[in-house]
């Protein structure tokens, strides 16, 4: 996925920071976000530090607003 606009300035996602850019619409917390992919992927480790630095990385772009 990316962002329309000005090649430099362009943002590109892969599959699973999309997927995180479309779950972070204000109705999910990250908890919530985290045991979903946990529990959708059967990931052995919890992942919400990931997603919280990827959320933190995604605001600093201009593509999520974290509240």
């Amino acid at each position: 996925a990316s962002l329309p606009g000005d090649a430099p300035r362009r943002r590109e996602l892969n599959s699973s920071g999309a997927l995180l850019v479309e779950l972070a619409d204000g109705q999910h917390s990250v908890r919530e976000i985290a045991t979903y992919l946990k529990n959708a992927h059967s990931l052995d480790d919890d992942p919400v530090r990931e997603i919280l630095d990827f959320y933190e990385n995604a605001s600093a772009a201009g593509l999520v607003t974290i509240g």
